[in-house]
């Protein structure tokens, strides 16, 4: 996490690890990266943003390989129960 000028909720911005074959080139894991990299350039800037900011990394979130679909955004959502699967 990544400090603002308030001890509020975060902003968070990122993606999930797992894709689809044909989802595309820019389906999953770069938007982890792209928000890693947000961080780093507000960082060197000297920036402090008013609320604080998180990189999100789901997984599972394509269903590909277990069902139901978007299960690590659901349990942080507290749509499924951690304790799911």
């Amino acid at each position: 996490m990544y400090k603002g000028k308030i001890d509020g909720p975060p902003i968070a911005m990122g993606s999930h690890l797992d894709t689809q074959p044909t989802g595309g080139r820019y389906d999953g894991i770069l938007g982890v990266l792209a928000g890693l990299e947000a961080l780093k350039a507000i960082h060197e800037s000297g920036h402090v943003p008013h609320n604080p900011l998180a990189v999100v990394c789901w997984t599972d979130e394509e269903g590909s390989r277990f069902v139901p679909a978007m299960l690590g955004s659901g349990v942080w959502a507290e749509y499924y129960p951690l304790e799911w699967g």
